[in-house]
This record gives structure tokens, C-alpha cells and sequence, in this order.
């Protein structure tokens, strides 16, 4: 009898089996798939990003020109405390600016590099096309104009505090809304502020599939807006001690590199941008920007070209970059529309082959006491001038 009950035991336990393996063998197949997946993109989307933002993208939406901010109404706070929580990645605790940065105008040359300005009409080998390189087309086509009233997913917000950056209506570009930010003296935002005693708030775009598309040889043409109020003002506790960047690209290190690997080949620093662009006070007294480059993390930076800007107007600014480990590699601009630099300035431009971090916002130097506003509207990355150029929206 006891056999019988044992056998009747084995026979009942199989059925189990069997029955549970029919159940969940396909649930399982299913989460590993998911799994692997989320893997794959664990580098450029977060999982605030997938549940929240998902249908946040911004659209390109037809608008009126304006060169003026539309009033439409007062400030419009959009984003909620928990939007603005600190973005703090590692490759975002760096020294953009070495102690050289605060005096550019007195370094102006850089030895080794072929770094002479030629017309725009100069014949270049090169493709002229977005992913014009090594990189996959349309990988880094990037629209952001606001009108969702959030920010894109395209973006991570390097803010101190919650109201360091908020959706507006009363000062736009174009459509119904722009980002306004606001950085203090102390805004501390990543560690590497705290550091250094430096202040920021600043989006720094994501860079998804970075280690699949290497940026060396691409052609990449960058626009967007930039208001700056009429009460504007750079207040600095030490002559030249200070300096206020308003767009950066920073570099990472090569795929399968580790930062701790880069710092320990260059000083233990994470280095300065190799191409920035700088809020300035003009020899005569008016109010410019400046784009300053460097080939090298080494290498001093040399300012190329600097114009005067209008307060309490948008400025459009277009950026036609060709990313490069060698001397052809070149940086074209345009301000409001005319030449910002004088054709195109070859120089090496990249230290790393990897894709560059665009950063937009105010990043200063430790001795800005000031308190300042800046607006941002129709941010765009592409393959030509017309695609990214605000007038076109």
C-alpha cells in the first residue's frame, strides 16, 4: 500500500511540474528579452525617462518669426519639484575650465595645429551631410522647442535647485513657450562645483547609442535661441577671475575607457571643453559672446571670433562643425543670421573619437557674485544650416 501512496505522490508532483513549466516558461523568456533590452539603453535612457517622458517629445510645430520675446502672459512655472531632481553622472564631475580659461585673450595662439581661417567657398572632402563620418544618420537629429511644456527627452537638467530652470510663456522665441534659468552665486550642482566653488544650471543633452556611432569625421550643424535680459550684468569678485560659458560640448573618453583611466593619463582632470561659447564684456563696453577652442586638454584655448549681442532680444546662433582628431576638422558660426567667425577655422577639435556632450545654460567661475536670468528656445541638431536654423520655425 505504501508503494501505491508513493507512486500516486511521484505521479501528482509530475502533473505539477509540467503545469507550472506550461505557465511561466513564456513569462520567462518574455522578462529576459525585456531585460536585455532596458541593458542595451541603460546608458541613455533612464527608467524616469520610459515611464514619465515618453510622450513628452517635441514636435516641430510651424510658428511666426521673432527676433523679440512675445508676451503672453507672466512666467508659467510647468515643471513639478520632482522634474528638477540633480543630475549627477560621473562623467559630469570635471574641471571645464582650467585656471588658463581666465586669461584667453592672452592666448590667443596655439602652436602645432594649422589654425588659419578660410572662406566658407573652400572646397572640403569631407561629406557635408549629418553622419557625414562614421556616424548613423539621424542618431543625434535633435528638436527641442518647449512646447510640450516639459522638457525634452532628449535632455538631463543639471539644476541646484527646483526653481533653477522653469518652462515660461512671457519670453519665447517663437510658439508659446521657452526654458528660463536662473543660476546664484553658490549654485552648486554636481560635486565638481563644490569643488571648484563654481556655479551652474545647465541641460546637458543624453547621448544614446554614444559608444555604437564614433563623432570623428561627422558633420554636425547645431542652432538655437538665446535671450539675454536687459538688466544682464557679469559681477566678479576678482579681476579676471571669473568667466560665464553659455554653451559647452564636452568630450568623453574612448569606448572602454574608464574616466579614472583619462584622468590618470592627464593629470588626474577631466579637462576643459575643447569648444565653447562665452558671455563677454567687449573692449568697448557693449556686451558680446566669444567661441574659444583647444585642440588638446593640454593646449591653452584660443578665442576665434567674438560679436556683439543685444540685450533683451533672442539671438539666433548656428554652429556648422566638422568633429576631428586632426587639423580638418572645422568650426563655422553665425550670429542673428550674418558671420559670427570669419569662414571656416580649421583646427583639430576632439580629443576622444566619442560623441560630443552639448550643454547649454550659464556655467561660471568661482568669483561670479552676480544673479543671472537666461533664456533658451528652438534647440536643434542636424545635418545642414536650414535644418536647424530658428527663422525656418
Amino acid at each position: 500500500m505504501g508503494d501505491d501512496n508513493f507512486k500516486s505522490f511521484l505521479k501528482v508532483s509530475a502533473l505539477l511540474l509540467i503545469f507550472v513549466l506550461i505557465i511561466y516558461i513564456p513569462q520567462i523568456s518574455e522578462h529576459k528579452s525585456t531585460k536585455s533590452f532596458f541593458n542595451s539603453f541603460k546608458e541613455s535612457l533612464s527608467s524616469e525617462s520610459e515611464n514619465e517622458q515618453a510622450t513628452m517629445e517635441d514636435e516641430v510645430t510651424k510658428k511666426p518669426n521673432s527676433n523679440s520675446g512675445s508676451n503672453n502672459g507672466g512666467d508659467t512655472p510647468i515643471f513639478e519639484e520632482e522634474d528638477f531632481d540633480d543630475y549627477e553622472d560621473d562623467d559630469d564631475y570635471y574641471d571645464d575650465d582650467d585656471d588658463d580659461d581666465n586669461n584667453d585673450d592672452d592666448n590667443n595662439e596655439n602652436e602645432g595645429s594649422n589654425n588659419e581661417t578660410e572662406d566658407n567657398e573652400t572646397e572640403d572632402n569631407e561629406s557635408n551631410s549629418f553622419g557625414g563620418g562614421n556616424m548613423g544618420d539621424d542618431i543625434y537629429s535633435i528638436i527641442t522647442d518647449f512646447e510640450t511644456g516639459s522638457l525634452s527627452e532628449h535632455w538631463n537638467s543639471q539644476f541646484a535647485r527646483s526653481d533653477s530652470g522653469i518652462i515660461v510663456s512671457d519670453i519665447v522665441r517663437n510658439g508659446n513657450y521657452a526654458i528660463k534659468m536662473n543660476v546664484r552665486y553658490g549654485d552648486v550642482a554636481v560635486q565638481h562645483d563644490l569643488i571648484y566653488n563654481k556655479s551652474r544650471v545647465e541641460l546637458s543633452m543624453k547621448l544614446p547609442y554614444a559608444d555604437e556611432y564614433p563623432m570623428d569625421g561627422s558633420v554636425v550643424y547645431y542652432g538655437w535661441s538665446v535671450y539675454f535680459p536687459e538688466d544682464f550684468y557679469y559681477n566678479y569678485s576678482v579681476e579676471h577671475d571669473g568667466f560665464n560659458i553659455v554653451g559647452q560640448w564636452f568630450h568623453r573618453p574612448e569606448v572602454g575607457q574608464s574616466w579614472e583611466e583619462w584622468e590618470n593619463n592627464h593629470g588626474g582632470k577631466k579637462g576643459s571643453p575643447s569648444v565653447s561659447i562665452r558671455y563677454e564684456e567687449l573692449e568697448d563696453g557693449t556686451h558680446g559672446l566669444g567661441i574659444l577652442t583647444r585642440p588638446n586638454v593640454e593646449s591653452p584655448s584660443t578665442n576665434i571670433a567674438s560679436k556683439e549681442i543685444q540685450l533683451g532680444e533672442w539671438n539666433d546662433i548656428i554652429f556648422g562643425v566638422k568633429w576631428s582628431m586632426t587639423n580638418d576638422g572645422y568650426i563655422e558660426a553665425w550670429l542673428n543670421g550674418a558671420k559670427f567667425t570669419d569662414g571656416k577655422y580649421y583646427a583639430k577639435n576632439m580629443y576622444t573619437s566619442t560623441p560630443k556632450n552639448l550643454k547649454l545654460g550659464l556655467y561660471r567661475g568661482p568669483n561670479v557674485l552676480s544673479e543671472n536670468d537666461i533664456y533658451y528656445d528652438e534647440i536643434r541638431i542636424g545635418g545642414s544650416y536650414e535644418e536647424v536654423d530658428p527663422n525656418n520655425y
